[in-house]
């Protein structure tokens, strides 16, 4: 019996002992080249480079349970700290899974700065080259960890935090196919205000091809305004794809929000070869009492020489402006044979306007060309200015088109 209680009194003692070993109290700190993870933390966190680097390393040999050590840093207000804690991550590979929603988030804010919308595009307060790198290295290091990413990416598009939609979105836009089990996510952000936002959604969502038309059609005829622009949006991303859809649009046209009558027209034109009666239906919208659903509307049916599209053309050129610049350059080249022909037989006003439009065409209007080297013998001073200098803008365009 003693024999037996000894045995029983070193079986406990072991036990006890063991259990102390793997406690939180008696747990050790995991290390590297004999140094505790808090020390390569600190490390990492000063100002010297090389030291920094050497703390990566250890961090990255360390692995999963330096993460937790990690994230903090991602929320520093050191650009310098930040970077080198995505670095770290980076390093540490699929095994920091656990630093994934701080990622997708700083691809949100990854300068502590509101995102900005301008030009339907998505602009963060980052005009840095530092910081556009910073993002550059978050989306990198989520794909490094794509195990696991993809779907975090996907369940962040229905997140509360604007911002995290927001970087969901923007490191999806990086691969070059779209889930399928994002479509339910990236549906419900088409209605987000902000048009940037819906822009990159639909971008997406348009990867999917045509069958992705019906569910946006039920979209169109189910939403909001929001939600109809951002879904009207998606189909003119799509391009012919969406000549299904092309009956819906038609219906947009007469929406009584002029958001959505403008994106109908857009994307109406952008559509493929239309029917006479949808070409009538853009006709109608040439009178509608907004000028962007008018100009949206010249511009889709320009392409079919629709002669009522030239006033509203010629008054985009009235005003000099970046945005109207961006417009023009976007027209194609049957918009341009209708403008060459205004060149040829209107009034000196609409001749002069006609040129200038065609000059910021840049190399799309080429086969304008000989209706502008007719129309610098023009009778009006104004005609002949506007028409060498449409020519000087497209023969350089045409140069930078073709120069190797």
């Amino acid at each position: 019996m003693k024999i037996d209680k000894m045995i029983l009194v070193l079986a406990i003692g072991f036990f006890l002992f063991v259990m102390s070993l793997t406690s939180p109290a008696g747990q050790q700190e995991p290390s590297y080249a004999g140094k505790s993870l808090g020390h390569w933390v600190k490390e990492l966190k000063k100002g010297d480079e090389q030291r920094a680097n050497e703390a990566i390393r250890a961090l990255a040999a360390i692995g999963a349970p330096a993460v937790p050590e990690l994230a903090p840093l991602l929320k520093d207000k050191s650009y310098s700290i930040r970077t080198r804690g995505v670095a770290a991550l980076f390093q540490i590979g699929p095994a920091a899974k656990e630093a994934i929603p701080l990622l997708i988030r700083m691809l949100g804010d990854p300068n502590s700065g509101e995102p900005k919308y301008e030009g339907g595009a998505v602009t963060m307060t980052l005009g840095e080259p530092e910081a556009k790198a910073l993002r550059l290295l978050v989306i990198t290091t989520l794909y490094h960890i794509s195990e696991v990413a993809m779907p975090a990416l996907v369940a962040a598009l229905t997140d509360n935090d604007q911002l995290v939609r927001l970087g969901a979105l923007q490191a999806l836009e990086l691969d070059s196919t779209t889930p399928e089990e994002a479509t339910a996510g990236l549906l419900a952000v088409l209605k987000d205000e902000h048009p940037g936002v819906r822009g990159s959604a639909g971008r997406l969502l348009a990867r999917r091809g045509r069958e992705i038309v019906p569910s946006l059609v039920v979209l169109i005829e189910s939403s909001d305004a929001n939600g109809k622009k951002g879904a009207i949006g998606a189909l003119g991303e799509l391009g012919p794809a969406a000549a299904d859809a092309v009956s819906t649009l038609q219906v947009a046209l007469r929406d009584g929000d002029e958001g959505v009558r403008e994106a109908a027209a857009e994307s109406l034109g952008k559509a493929g070869p239309l029917a006479p009666p949808v070409v009538e239906s853009l006709v109608v919208a040439l009178s509608d009492n907004s000028e962007k659903v008018q100009l949206a509307a010249a511009i889709a049916v320009a392409k079919y020489q629709v002669k009522e599209a030239i006033p509203v053309l010629l008054k985009t050129v009235q005003y000099d402006t970046t945005e109207t610049e961006g417009i023009l350059k976007d027209l194609d080249s049957q918009v341009g044979d209708l403008l060459s022909r205004t060149v040829e037989e209107s009034t000196a006003k609409d001749a002069t306007r006609a040129a200038n439009a065609l000059g910021e065409m840049g190399a799309a209007a080429r086969e304008a060309v000989p209706a502008l080297i007719q129309a610098k013998q023009h009778r009006s001073p104004e005609v002949r200015q506007a028409a060498t200098e449409a020519l000087a803008k497209i023969e350089a365009a045409i140069d930078k088109e073709t120069r190797p």
